[in-house]
């Protein structure tokens, strides 16, 4: 997972994978970012597993200063198929 943070707008670019084996990092990223309005660029997530779709659950109900934009179609889809397409209902 390639975290990059972004000055416009103000936030991260994630690109990658986000799984069970970069959730760790992802957190870490956002941690001492978590109480600032920030956009997370999700257009460049290929992949994702049900640890990634939950780490933005726990983000949009914990953190909610924090905006998801553009989900890929990995993530759409993964949303999806687990009933939880409401996570990216203001980023469509």
């Amino acid at each position: 997972m390639d975290i990059q943070r972004t000055e416009q707008p103000d936030g991260l670019s994630l690109c990658g994978a986000l799984d069970i084996g970069s959730v760790g990092a992802v957190w870490a990223a956002l941690l001492p970012l978590r109480e600032q309005s920030l956009s997370i660029d999700l257009s460049g997530v290929m992949f994702a597993d049900t640890a990634g779709l939950q780490l933005l659950l726990i983000l949009q109900r914990d953190a909610p200063t924090i905006q998801l934009n553009k989900p890929s179609d990995c993530l759409l889809l993964l949303a999806e198929t687990l009933g939880q397409t409401s996570l990216f209902a203001e980023a469509l």
